[in-house]
């Protein structure tokens, strides 16, 4: 509470339907005035899924064609405030190799609201649908041999490069 000093009740419920992992978010405000607040999932999987592939054989493929931009992080792992384009193959791939991952992770603003984890090597995918989340985060530890791949949608960023760390005032931060 020291350093956030609101009550609240945070819960994630997890549930399979068929081939489906859903996971359900909820925040409840048990104080009596607004509670600024922000939210990122941060689900890692295996890469390969396979021993017939290697990292550099997976990518992500969108569910639509988007334009992305790639939110540009300061070394110290702040948000610059800047944003570049990030350019897809036809709209909607971004391979996958581990030097994308050399100055920590990609993360991006308008994208599409899914994107498949794939292989061609691989019949097996997955999936991760992330509706009306404004951000996107992929990241793996900096590495050759590193086995995982994180994709995280996110409702708010990093704080910006020299912000004060006052609550009321961070960058897209949501009121409960």
């Amino acid at each position: 509470r020291a350093q956030y000093p609101f009550a609240f009740t945070f819960a994630i419920t997890y549930r399979l339907e068929g081939a489906v992992l859903v996971c359900d978010v909820s925040f409840s405000n048990e104080g009596d005035v607004p509670m600024p607040a922000t939210f990122g999932a941060h689900p890692g999987f295996c890469v390969p899924f396979t021993g017939n592939a290697e990292f550099n054989d997976y990518y992500l493929e969108f569910a639509e064609r988007c334009d992305p931009n790639q939110l540009l992080i300061t070394p110290d792992g702040f948000y610059s405030g800047r944003q570049v384009a990030l350019p897809l193959e036809g709209g909607k791939t971004l391979r996958l190799h581990h030097e994308l991952f050399s100055s920590d992770g990609i993360f991006m603003s308008r994208m599409a609201d899914a994107v498949t984890l794939k292989c061609d090597k691989d019949p097996r995918a997955v999936t991760l649908t992330y509706r009306g989340y404004p951000y996107l985060g992929i990241w793996q530890e900096y590495g050759p041999d590193v086995p995982f791949l994180c994709i995280e949608p996110w409702y708010g960023m990093a704080a910006y490069d020299g912000e004060h760390a006052d609550l009321e005032k961070k960058c897209d931060m949501f009121r409960l």
